[in-house]
């Protein structure tokens, strides 16, 4: 009907137009009203299916809650009679619920000593309760109250004389344990003075005399042996065939070694003059080393002696000497050897005139 009203309203096509437009809004109206019904229904399924489980619920909880009576009850009887047995009632146990667990470990602990002291106290009854049994067993005492009464007086007496003497030998028995410690003490300070007199005694033995001499013998050695050793070492540049050292067991007194004779022991006095004059320059050259350690030793003094050497053994003695000279020394040689006043240019000539009478002549070469 409404189509043809809008068609005869409108008519043409315009009003075909309309009807379409209307048409299709009708359609789609319908199709959403369709959908809408359908998801009506849907719903309405849905909500039974709930109630249906809110139900079984329901009828659950009312089953568990008809349990939980149930257990409620039975648990209000055994509470009940607890409480009947231990003679407290409700409030008194809410009371003592709230306590703490220190307050209860405390009970717990003074509860513990009560029963001990309860379990010492029954052990003790027993006891005396078994002696008294035993003690009527044996009957009337021997003595009278009396008689015991001074029997005791004399027991009493004995026991004080026993007490003053363990007394007194406490006392001696305190006083030998002092003395005791006082004598480990005087035996350890003797032990150190003996380990300081040992000590004291060795070098006693060693370098000691009433006159002094043996330690200045000892002290001359050391310095002897270190004289030697520096002796060596210019030994080795003027005479490389000798060495010096100590005699052994001898104080003060020198020997040589000759190396080249698969190292022979020479005594000193079996040397050459030559050889003696190198020997003799080197300990000097020591000597002056071991001032040189405490002293600087800068001028050394050689007197003659250079007439005994060959001409090898006199070129190394000079060059000795040169060397010594470079490391700033002044080195003074008195000699009439020709070679030396050729090698030496800085010198001082004593020149005779006669009659007793000489000159001095300073060259500088």
């Amino acid at each position: 009907e409404v189509y043809e009203r809008l068609r005869r309203q409108r008519g043409g096509v315009l009003g075909g137009r309309v009807v379409e437009t209307v048409e299709a809004e009708l359609e789609a109206t319908a199709v959403r009203t369709q959908e809408a019904a359908d998801r009506a229904r849907n719903g309405l399924a849905r909500a039974r299916e709930n109630l249906n489980a809110a139900q079984g619920v329901r009828n659950a909880s009312a089953v568990d809650l008809e349990r939980r009576r149930q257990v409620k009850s039975e648990a209000k009887k055994v509470l009940d009679s607890h409480l009947t047995a231990a003679g407290i009632d409700i409030p008194a146990l809410r009371e003592a619920l709230t306590l703490d667990h220190v307050w209860v470990e405390r009970e717990r602990e003074a509860l513990e000593v009560l029963k001990q002291g309860l379990d010492k106290a029954e052990a003790l009854l027993a006891e005396r309760e078994r002696r008294l049994a035993a003690h009527r067993g044996t009957g009337a005492p021997a003595l009278s109250k009396g008689q015991t009464t001074e029997r005791l007086k004399m027991v009493a007496a004995e026991l004080q004389t026993l007490r003053d003497a363990w007394a007194e030998h406490q006392g001696r028995l305190n006083e030998d344990d002092r003395r005791q410690r006082e004598a480990d003490d005087i035996q350890a300070a003797l032990d150190r003075q003996q380990c300081r007199w040992e000590v004291w005694e060795a070098l006693r033995d060693l370098i000691g005399s009433a006159d002094g001499s043996k330690f200045r013998n000892f002290a001359q050695g050391l310095t002897l042996d270190l004289l030697v050793s520096h002796a060596n070492v210019h030994l080795a540049d003027l005479a490389r065939r000798y060495r010096l050292e100590q005699v052994p067991g001898a104080e003060m007194e020198l020997q040589v070694i000759d190396t080249e004779m698969g190292d022979e022991v020479r005594g000193i006095h079996s040397l050459s003059g030559g050889e003696s004059f190198l020997v003799s320059l080197a300990l000097a050259l020591g000597l002056a080393s071991l001032a040189s350690d405490r002293v600087r030793v800068e001028s050394l003094f050689i007197d003659e002696g250079f007439g005994a050497l060959d001409a090898d053994n006199l070129d190394l003695a000079l060059a000795s000497l040169d060397a010594l000279y470079s490391l700033g020394r002044q080195v003074c040689v008195i000699s009439h050897v020709a070679t030396m006043v050729e090698r030496i240019g800085a010198q001082v000539q004593v020149i005779k005139e006669g009659g007793g009478r000489s000159r001095l002549k300073v060259s500088a070469g």
